[in-house]
């Protein structure tokens, strides 16, 4: 999911740490580029970059014909 928001959001923020139960989804943390927003917990780039780096996309990812994420995100400079 979170990479899917990254994509979606045409490389503006990201979502991740989402709780719920069933399709109940609450508490979702955000990261944005401009670290603006979304409370004390949104880290901005180094949050982002953090999730990419360690990301290895999967099933779900394919599926929904996301880009392949192969090198770190902090590699590239910029994301």
């Amino acid at each position: 999911f979170s990479h899917f928001t990254w994509e979606a959001s045409r490389h503006t923020l990201l979502v991740c740490d989402i709780q719920g139960v069933g399709d109940c989804y609450t508490d979702p943390q955000m990261h944005s580029i401009d670290s603006k927003g979304y409370g004390q917990g949104n880290l901005g780039m180094r949050g982002i970059v953090s999730f990419l780096d360690h990301h290895t996309c999967n099933n779900i990812c394919h599926y929904l014909g996301l880009k392949a994420r192969t090198a770190k995100a902090s590699d590239q400079g910029t994301v």
